[in-house]
C-alpha cells in the first residue's frame, strides 16, 4: 500500500469560516448547508494546476452547471463568472499536511461560487459546499477540472433536470420500499457515543486527523484470491476490507454504527437529479456486525432492491423539517458533542481522471473528506481507479488512530490476517 509523500511546507490552518444556507437551495438539500465535501489531489501536472482557473470558467458556464451557476443570478454576465473564478482560485505557500490543507480550504469559505478551489505547490484541494450537490456529483465536478485542465474535452449531463424526483421515488419503491425502510429501523443499534470534540469547528478541525493510502494491484489480487462466501464485487472486497482496517484503528470501547450511502438515482433511471440525492442501507455496527464481502454485497443489494434507501431519503428530509422550528427557536452558540458514525462511501473514477496529465515521476492520488457541522466519526473513501484503490480516512472524532502510516498497516495487516485464515498466506509470528 502506497501513501501519499510527505509535505514539506509548514504553515498554520485559519479559523475556519461556517458555510450557511444559500438562497438557491432546494428544500431538499438544505439540511447539508452546514458541510463541505473536500477533494484532495496529487500528482498534477504544472501546467495543469495553471489552467483550473480557464477548467472552472468552464464548468460555470457550461448549461448543465444550473446549480453553481444559480449564485450569480440567473443569467450572469461572462463578467459576473470571471470576477467569481478569479475570487474561487487560491494559491497558498505554507502549509503542514493534508489535514492542514483541508482545515484551510474550509476556512476560506466561500465567495460569489460555491466552491473554492486552493492550489498548494503541487497539490489541488477543491472544496465544494455540500447544499449545492452531493459527493458523487462533486467527484464529477472534481473529475471535470482536473481533465478539462489537463487539456481534455469535459462531459456532462445536459439531460432536462427531474421536477420532484423524489415523489418519482417514492412512487417507484411503493409500499415495499416503507416495508423495507421499517425492517431496517427494527434492526438493533449500537448505542450512541458521544465525543468531547469541541464544538467550535476550527478547534476540531486542529485535532482532526486524515490518511490516505493505495491499494494496488498486487494487494487487490491478493484480495481477490481469498473466499468471499458469497456472491460479491471488487468494491464489496475492498469495502470489506477498509471496514476491517477501521477495526483495527478504532479506539474506543463502545460499539458505532457504520453507515453505507446509497445513490438513490437508481430509482429514477434515465433522469437527470440535481443535488443531494443519497439514501442510506441499513446501518450496521463497526464491531459487532459482519462485514465480510458477501455480507457487504447482500446489504447493498438488499438496499437497492427493497426500495429502502430511497424512503430513508425521505425520511431524512422529513426529520429536518420537523426539527427545523425548534432549531431556529431555541438556537444555542454552543450545541452539544456529536455522535460517531462512519461513513463508506463507495465511488469510482472516470478515465478522463485517469487519463489526465500527470507530473513526471509522481504517484498520483485522491482523497476525500466531509467536513460537517457536527462531529461525525470518519469518513471512509473508497474510489476505484484502474487497477487499484484510492483510499481514505477522516476523523473528527479523535477515535481513530488515522494517519498515512497507520492506515496503510492496518490494511496491509487485514489483508495479511484474512490470507492466513484462509490457509494461503504465511502464519504471521
Amino acid at each position: 500500500m502506497r501513501a501519499p509523500p510527505a509535505f514539506d511546507a509548514v504553515g498554520a490552518a485559519s479559523p475556519p469560516v461556517p458555510t450557511e444556507e444559500l438562497p438557491t437551495m432546494r428544500l431538499r438539500d438544505r439540511p447539508y448547508a452546514g458541510a463541505s465535501v473536500i477533494y484532495v489531489v496529487d500528482g498534477l501536472a504544472d501546467a495543469a494546476l495553471d489552467r483550473l482557473p480557464e477548467a472552472l470558467s468552464a464548468y460555470v458556464l457550461h448549461p448543465a452547471s444550473i446549480e453553481v451557476r444559480d449564485s450569480l443570478g440567473r443569467a450572469p454576465r461572462d463578467s459576473d463568472v470571471a470576477a467569481a473564478v478569479e475570487e474561487a482560485v487560491v494559491r497558498i505557500e505554507r502549509y503542514a499536511d493534508v489535514r492542514d490543507l483541508i482545515a484551510r480550504a474550509r476556512a476560506l469559505g466561500y465567495g460569489r461560487l460555491p466552491v473554492r478551489v486552493v492550489i498548494a505547490g503541487g497539490t489541488l484541494v477543491v472544496n465544494v459546499h455540500h447544499g449545492v450537490m452531493d459527493g458523487g456529483a462533486i467527484l464529477e465536478l472534481v473529475t471535470w477540472l482536473v481533465s478539462v485542465s489537463s487539456g481534455a474535452d469535459g462531459k456532462r449531463d445536459t439531460r432536462t433536470p427531474l421536477a420532484f424526483p423524489l415523489v418519482h421515488g417514492l412512487r417507484k419503491v411503493g409500499r415495499a420500499g416503507l416495508e423495507d425502510f421499517r425492517a431496517n429501523r427494527r434492526t438493533p443499534q449500537p448505542e450512541p457515543v458521544l465525543t468531547h470534540s469541541p464544538t467550535d469547528a476550527d478547534l476540531r478541525l486542529e485535532t482532526a486527523r486524515f490518511g490516505h493510502a493505495t491499494l494496488g494491484p498486487d494487494e487487490l489480487r491478493r484480495l481477490i484470491a481469498l473466499p468471499a462466501g458469497g456472491p460479491t464485487t471488487v468494491m464489496s472486497r475492498v469495502a470489506s476490507l477498509a471496514v476491517g482496517a477501521a477495526r483495527r484503528l478504532y479506539t474506543g470501547e463502545r460499539d458505532v454504527p457504520v453507515i453505507v450511502p446509497v445513490d438513490s438515482r437508481r430509482f429514477v433511471k434515465n433522469a437527470r437529479v440535481l443535488g443531494n440525492f443519497m439514501g442510506v442501507a441499513a446501518p450496521a455496527a463497526l464491531l459487532a456486525s459482519d462485514w465480510s464481502p458477501a455480507a457487504i454485497a447482500a446489504r447493498s443489494k438488499a438496499a437497492l432492491r427493497g426500495g429502502g434507501a430511497m424512503v430513508s431519503t425521505a425520511h431524512a428530509l422529513a426529520r429536518w423539517i420537523a426539527h427545523r422550528p425548534k432549531t431556529l427557536l431555541r438556537r444555542s452558540p454552543r450545541p452539544g458533542p456529536g455522535t460517531v458514525a462512519v461513513f463508506v462511501p463507495m465511488l469510482g473514477l472516470s478515465e478522463a481522471f485517469l487519463g489526465a496529465a500527470w507530473r513526471e515521476g509522481a504517484s498520483p492520488w485522491i482523497g476525500g473528506a466531509t467536513v460537517s457541522a457536527w462531529p461525525s466519526g470518519t469518513a471512509l473513501s473508497l474510489l476505484a481507479a484502474g487497477d487499484e484503490y484510492q483510499i481514505s480516512a477522516w476523523d473528527e472524532s479523535g477515535l481513530f488512530e488515522v494517519s498515512d502510516r497507520t492506515l496503510a498497516e492496518a490494511l496491509a495487516a487485514e489483508l495479511a490476517e484474512r490470507e492466513v485464515a484462509a490457509g494461503i498466506g504465511p502464519a504471521v509470528v
